[in-house]
């Protein structure tokens, strides 16, 4: 479980640049589709190679946890912009849903801390992410750790009632 989040937060970007894509990638010089991972269908053929190659590896992560007697679970981290507090400025979580989908496809139990942040932050006006644009990926602040803390609890809970 926590190596997965740590290899999705360390190795998603890394695997974002590698393919020339994320927040510093340079502009296309032509037009054409999105390079954002938030991207519908159709992808660019890089993204899809990118997002096959992750379906790969989730499945790895799920067969050494399993391996190990352990409960693999994905939790993908939030972006400040996908759980703001107002809906207007909240955007679709596409890598969210792919990722939601992934897990699904491979019985592998999945978090859905964007499903369960962002109502709770319009419900409470609360900002989850510090909008400071100098924090590289805007972090969680106090109320983020917080709210984070909860849901995964809760679904650890639920998930070894499970068991």
């Amino acid at each position: 479980m926590i190596e997965m989040k740590i290899f999705y937060n360390a190795y998603l970007p890394k695997l974002q640049s590698w393919l020339g894509f994320g927040k510093n990638a340079p502009e296309p010089e032509q037009s054409g589709p999105s390079t954002n991972i938030n991207s519908p269908d159709p992808l660019p053929r890089k993204w899809a190679d990118a997002w096959h190659i992750m379906d790969l590896l989730l499945q790895e992560y799920q067969r050494i946890a399993l391996q190990a007697n352990a409960m693999p679970l994905l939790m993908p981290v939030s972006m400040q912009e996908e759980v703001h507090p107002l809906p207007k400025e909240r955007i679709n979580s596409v890598a969210n849903q792919r990722l939601k989908g992934m897990a699904r496809n491979i019985e592998l139990k999945f978090v859905d801390l964007i499903g369960s942040l962002a109502p709770e932050a319009e419900r409470t006006g609360t900002l989850f992410h510090h909008f400071n644009h100098r924090i590289e990926g805007a972090h969680y602040n106090a109320a983020g750790h917080a709210a984070v803390a909860k849901f995964l609890g809760n679904a650890i809970c639920q998930a070894l009632k499970k068991q």
